[in-house]
Protein backbone atom coordinates (compact mmCIF):
# COMPACT_ATOMS: atom_id res chain seq x y z
CA UNK A 1 0.00 0.00 0.00
CA UNK A 2 1.10 3.61 -1.22
CA UNK A 3 0.46 6.48 1.69
CA UNK A 4 -0.03 9.97 0.48
CA UNK A 5 -0.51 13.36 2.99
CA UNK A 6 -4.62 13.59 3.30
CA UNK A 7 -5.12 17.02 0.77
CA UNK A 8 -7.88 18.08 2.96
CA UNK A 9 -5.07 19.15 5.97
CA UNK A 10 -4.49 22.14 6.74
CA UNK A 11 -2.15 21.71 9.27
CA UNK A 12 0.05 24.10 11.78
CA UNK A 13 3.35 23.44 13.20
CA UNK A 14 4.98 24.24 16.41
CA UNK A 15 8.05 22.44 17.75
CA UNK A 16 9.71 22.84 20.75
CA UNK A 17 13.55 20.94 21.47
CA UNK A 18 12.19 17.67 19.74
CA UNK A 19 8.52 17.66 20.57
CA UNK A 20 6.38 18.37 17.68
CA UNK A 21 2.39 19.38 17.84
CA UNK A 22 0.36 19.68 15.04
CA UNK A 23 -3.17 21.73 14.92
CA UNK A 24 -5.36 20.57 12.16
CA UNK A 25 -7.87 23.51 11.11
CA UNK A 26 -9.24 21.09 8.76
CA UNK A 27 -10.84 18.90 11.88
CA UNK A 28 -9.91 21.11 14.62
CA UNK A 29 -7.72 18.55 16.46
CA UNK A 30 -4.08 18.84 17.96
CA UNK A 31 -1.83 16.30 17.61
CA UNK A 32 1.47 15.59 19.28
CA UNK A 33 3.95 13.71 16.86
CA UNK A 34 6.80 12.06 18.03
CA UNK A 35 10.73 12.87 15.55
CA UNK A 36 10.31 9.31 13.49
CA UNK A 37 6.47 10.24 12.45
CA UNK A 38 7.22 13.75 11.46
CA UNK A 39 10.31 12.72 9.30
CA UNK A 40 8.06 10.07 7.52
CA UNK A 41 5.24 13.04 7.33
CA UNK A 42 7.73 14.98 5.75
CA UNK A 43 8.90 12.14 2.95
CA UNK A 44 4.94 12.14 2.47
CA UNK A 45 4.84 15.47 1.75
CA UNK A 46 7.36 15.06 -1.22
CA UNK A 47 5.82 11.88 -2.86
CA UNK A 48 4.07 8.89 -2.35
CA UNK A 49 5.56 6.00 -0.51
CA UNK A 50 4.78 2.26 0.40
CA UNK A 51 6.50 1.06 3.98
CA UNK A 52 9.50 -0.57 2.20
CA UNK A 53 10.37 2.47 0.20
CA UNK A 54 9.96 4.34 3.48
CA UNK A 55 12.23 2.44 5.80
CA UNK A 56 14.61 2.99 3.03
CA UNK A 57 14.38 6.63 3.31
CA UNK A 58 14.41 6.47 6.88
CA UNK A 59 17.98 4.35 6.75
CA UNK A 60 19.09 6.72 4.78
CA UNK A 61 18.24 9.16 7.00
CA UNK A 62 19.21 8.57 10.75
CA UNK A 63 22.68 7.02 10.95
CA UNK A 64 21.36 4.40 13.62
CA UNK A 65 18.30 3.14 12.21
CA UNK A 66 17.80 -0.28 12.13
CA UNK A 67 15.57 -1.55 9.49
CA UNK A 68 14.39 -5.04 12.02
CA UNK A 69 11.35 -6.69 12.07
CA UNK A 70 10.51 -4.66 15.12
CA UNK A 71 11.39 -1.36 13.07
CA UNK A 72 8.93 -2.22 10.43
CA UNK A 73 5.91 -3.31 12.90
CA UNK A 74 6.75 -0.22 14.64
CA UNK A 75 6.12 1.80 11.29
CA UNK A 76 3.43 -0.23 9.96
CA UNK A 77 1.85 1.01 13.32
CA UNK A 78 2.37 4.50 12.96
CA UNK A 79 1.15 4.65 9.38
CA UNK A 80 -2.01 3.27 10.48
CA UNK A 81 -1.97 5.85 13.31
CA UNK A 82 -1.27 8.70 11.22
CA UNK A 83 -4.46 7.75 9.12
CA UNK A 84 -6.24 7.07 11.66
CA UNK A 85 -5.71 10.91 12.62
CA UNK A 86 -6.58 11.79 9.03
CA UNK A 87 -3.43 13.13 8.66
CA UNK A 88 -2.23 10.72 5.56
CA UNK A 89 -4.50 8.17 3.48
CA UNK A 90 -3.70 5.06 1.10
CA UNK A 91 -2.62 6.37 -2.81
CA UNK A 92 -4.32 4.79 -5.01
CA UNK A 93 -1.85 5.21 -8.18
Amino acid sequence: MFWRINPACNLRWRRWDDQFIVFNAASGQTHYLSELAVTVFELLQQRSFNAATLIQCLTNHYDDFCPDEDTRIHLDTLLASLDDLGLIEPDCL
